[in-house]
């Protein structure tokens, strides 16, 4: 998809700049489809699902909900954190259609204002979370692809590149396909099959 904007801080500018905005847009350009995704910070899924209704669904939302729990997980001590729960009160669980998923971005990165940073050893099985399952649309930050140095409040931070990423994009694109079964009945070890399709010979996946 070539044509889309990402907009900021959408919850701070009323529902119906955005819906009307967008609404012109597209019926100016109908030969364009010009995905929006929002950035309503918010992990009150039923706040996220509230912005959707009022702009009428004319653009996604990030899971800030979802990147939460990716955080809360990676933190919890001693591998206490329950797996089978890790989708619940997500946006991309309520509205997949509607959900942009992300494991970081430039906000939640270390030294700003809304820090959340998901620790380094958590960071592959978010990523498989968001690009190897259906629903939503997954976005890959610059610094957990290239990886990134900087001076903030400090200190020399040093981001190194999510081991295995680029494999998991590959898989996303020649892989995840087909129907999916979902194995999350154990708090430790969870996992999901995808079955493949017609459309892209030897797809198909499984995922622990």
């Amino acid at each position: 998809m070539e044509n889309g904007f990402r907009i900021d801080a959408v919850k701070h500018i009323q529902f119906s700049f955005f819906r009307d905005w967008l609404f012109y847009i597209r019926r100016e350009f109908p030969q364009k489809e010009f995905f929006a995704v929002g950035e309503y910070w918010s992990s009150d899924v039923a706040e996220l699902k509230y912005y959707l209704s009022k702009t009428d669904n004319m653009m996604c939302l990030f899971d800030a909900a979802l990147q939460k729990k990716f955080h809360e997980a990676s933190r919890t001590p001693n591998g206490g954190y329950d797996m089978r729960r890790i989708l619940d009160n997500t946006l991309v669980r309520e509205r997949p259609d509607r959900t942009v998923t992300i494991v970081d971005n430039h906000d939640t990165q270390p030294c700003q204002a809304l820090e959340r940073w998901v620790d380094w050893w958590f960071k592959p099985l978010a990523y498989a979370l968001i690009l190897l399952r259906q629903g939503g649309y997954p976005c890959v930050f610059f610094p957990d692809y290239y990886g990134a140095e900087y001076d903030d409040c400090n200190q020399h931070i040093t981001l190194a590149p999510v081991p295995k990423l680029k494999t998991m994009m590959r898989a996303r694109s020649r892989l995840a396909y087909g129907l999916q079964r979902d194995y999350f009945d154990h708090p430790d070890i969870i996992g999901w099959t995808r079955e493949g399709d017609n459309d892209h010979p030897g797809s198909g996946l499984a995922v622990l």
